[in-house]
């Protein structure tokens, strides 16, 4: 008789549009790095590509991809579409009106109109939950401090148990998070990593590997003290955003979960490095 399980992986399809101001091939890599960025997917058989049609207002683009169980359909598809709007706003790609409404609107848009500007350290920072307790001119003195950093596909950022003095916000990319070799989940456009060895000088639990080239902004400890310096209130309202942020101890390897992750464990950390 047959003993075999039945395949629950199921195949999804989503189809975006953007405007064509870039190469086919750029898009496509783009659209690839959207893909290798989501948690909730299969990598096995690899998420596909379909560049499906273009004319003068849009690019149409099909995105398919698969999942281990069909309970998980509703989860990928809101983190596909998350990230597609993630890496098209860091890549200066924009995204096309629908056709529906294209018949209303007067002319094509041209490379001036319809690239977005860059993203910025400071949009970054304004959008990060550690950063939410500071005000605008303290964001704004930040993000002047920062400075740009590239890695190459395949370089290693920090290996695990190495601490980092310096907390990274990634502006384009994919990054690998692996812990013991094994690959624990995958960090994009506007994630973050570095801040508790930024804020409270702790080991990095993973490695963090570039799974693409990888444009990155970079904020020192240097830049921060001069904030807590300013307002050592600071101090504890950063300690409550990292607890809050480092969610459940037992999702974290077993070297980082036996350091306490409370608000007031990490204000103490917080002010011994910056002796406040």
């Amino acid at each position: 008789y047959n003993v075999s399980r039945p395949d629950e992986t199921h195949l999804l399809k989503k189809t975006v549009r953007v405007v064509p101001t870039h190469a086919p091939s750029f898009i496509e890599e783009a659209m690839l790095t959207v893909l290798a960025g989501c948690n909730s997917i299969m990598r096995e058989p690899p998420p596909l590509v379909s560049l499906s049609g273009v004319d003068a207002t849009a690019l149409e683009i099909h995105l398919f991809f698969r999942v281990s169980n069909p309970m998980l359909r509703m989860k990928a598809q809101n983190e596909v579409i998350d990230r597609f709007y993630r890496h098209c706003r860091s890549a200066g790609i924009q995204l096309a009106m629908p056709p529906s409404a294209m018949a209303t609107i007067n002319g094509t848009p041209s490379n001036e109109t319809a690239r977005p500007p860059d993203v910025t350290l400071q949009e970054v920072i304004d959008e990060n939950p550690i950063f939410s307790g500071l005000t605008r001119p303290e964001r704004e003195k930040l993000a002047q401090s920062g400075i740009e950093r590239e890695y190459r596909k395949g370089d290693v950022i920090v290996s695990q148990g190495q601490s980092l003095p310096s907390m990274t916000i990634i502006r384009t990319g994919v990054v690998s998070m692996q812990h013991d070799q094994q690959e624990h989940r995958r960090l994009s456009a506007g994630d973050f990593f570095g801040e508790t060895g930024l804020l409270a000088g702790m080991h990095e639990a993973y490695t963090l590997q570039a799974l693409t080239r990888i444009a990155a902004y970079e904020i020192d400890q240097k830049s921060f003290a001069r904030l807590i310096a300013d307002r050592p209130a600071i101090a504890e309202e950063v300690a409550a955003m990292l607890s809050a942020c480092s969610g459940d101890n037992s999702q974290l390897p077993m070297a980082a979960a036996k350091h306490e992750r409370s608000a007031s464990a990490f204000l103490k950390s917080i002010r011994t490095i910056f002796s406040t």
